[in-house]
């Protein structure tokens, strides 16, 4: 609980990758950045509190509603910028995008929790636009499903300059800071080698996912069991 109502650790996390983006870009006079899969927008809503306004995101369409609803509630709907709207009238709102229609270059770049869920073409598809736009890309993943971020870019851009850590504000989760090169490709070893990966996680899930459903069952079923002389009696 704080004095303005409870946070989840949704803002607070939301709270500390501002303050990165801060760490960052404190150098660069007015910073150009980008968030790839802002979820709900909490850290364009925090951006935008501490005055980094020169923001944009990019999303599946849905996602940009999402968060055309939440930052147009919560900042004003004259602070977020949207295709078809004047382009006069960007500059120091927040411009929400869908995936593909990315315009302008950045100082940094920022993805937390997705870019490895993303099919393997779709995330190098991203990494070579932040390679091309972008002179640092900050990400903050897991490795639960898939191969993680760091072995992707180690892979698809061997020439790239990393920095990483773990995230402390949740377990299992790597923070990890790029200086992207070009060229971003995928060679046919990496990719046979992260299907076969991808493909062994989702078994190990499924196969996890069923044996609990399972346990669950059996548990219920020997609980009716045990409970029937009882009813009996009653």
């Amino acid at each position: 609980m704080t004095s303005r109502g409870l946070a989840n650790y949704r803002a607070i996390q939301a709270i500390y990758q501002v303050w990165r983006i801060l760490e960052l870009t404190k150098n660069i006079k007015r910073p150009a950045s980008l968030e790839i899969g802002p979820g709900l927008g909490r850290t364009a809503f925090y951006c935008h509190q501490v005055g980094l306004t020169n923001l944009t995101t990019i999303d599946l369409p849905l996602g940009v509603v999402a968060q055309a609803f939440f930052l147009g509630n919560a900042l004003g709907p004259d602070r977020i910028w949207l295709l078809g709207d004047d382009p006069e009238q960007a500059a120091g709102r927040i411009r929400l995008l869908p995936a593909g229609h990315l315009f302008g270059r950045f100082d940094l770049v920022i993805n937390v929790d997705s870019l490895v869920e993303m099919p393997l073409k779709t995330a190098v598809d991203h990494l070579r636009l932040i390679a091309k736009y972008s002179r640092l890309f900050l990400s903050i993943n897991h490795g639960f499903r898939g191969v993680p971020v760091e072995e992707i870019v180690k892979n698809v851009s061997p020439t790239s300059q990393a920095r990483s850590k773990p995230y402390p504000m949740r377990e299992g989760y790597t923070e990890s800071c790029f200086v992207l090169a070009m060229p971003v490709k995928i060679t046919p070893e990496f990719k046979i080698r992260y299907n076969f990966t991808r493909s062994v996680i989702s078994i190990r899930y499924r196969c996890q996912k069923f044996l609990s459903h399972l346990f669950t069952k059996l548990t219920r079923l020997r609980w009716c069991e045990s409970a029937r002389p009882f009813n009996a009696r009653v």
